[in-house]
């Protein structure tokens, strides 16, 4: 896995989106931003953040797993 790094980005991010096998599919799972951000507000996104300093790409990806949706794999 490589960390996303849009070309005009100044950090390198990572991000994620759940997806549940049922019956009749899989399902995916996406958040509805909020209206207050600048970027996107009101879409629904993916999951995830910036990648801090010193942190590899599985600790970040975990690490926002709990920020977001309180999970700890």
């Amino acid at each position: 896995m490589e960390p996303i790094k849009r070309a005009d980005a100044k950090q390198e991010y990572t991000s994620f989106i759940p997806v549940k096998r049922t019956k009749r599919g899989l399902e995916f799972y996406l958040q509805k931003r909020d209206l207050k951000p600048v970027n996107n507000p009101g879409l629904f996104a993916e999951f995830g953040g910036h990648i801090e300093k010193g942190e590899d790409l599985l600790s970040s990806l975990y690490r926002e797993l709990q920020e977001e949706l309180r999970y700890t794999p």
